[in-house]
């Protein structure tokens, strides 16, 4: 690949913030926070310089993976 080239050698993931987390699974911040604590189903999550973190792939991947078992 020649260096001029305008492909990207990788994309980064798109991340995800603990309020867009709650607005896609449409819950509180409160309750993700909860679910984490106890342990409860969500997807996994990074701490990037201090603050969760989710890839936007892992979350969709999770909300497939309910509705399948929900089937």
């Amino acid at each position: 690949m020649a260096a001029t080239d305008s492909t990207p050698i990788h994309e980064a993931p798109q991340l995800l913030t603990i309020d867009e987390l709650a607005e896609m699974l449409q819950v509180s911040t409160s309750t993700i926070y909860s679910h984490r604590s106890l342990g409860l189903p969500l997807p996994p999550a990074a701490k990037i310089c201090g603050r969760l973190r989710w890839r936007l792939s892992d979350v969709e991947g999770f909300i497939a993976e309910q509705f399948a078992e929900a089937a």
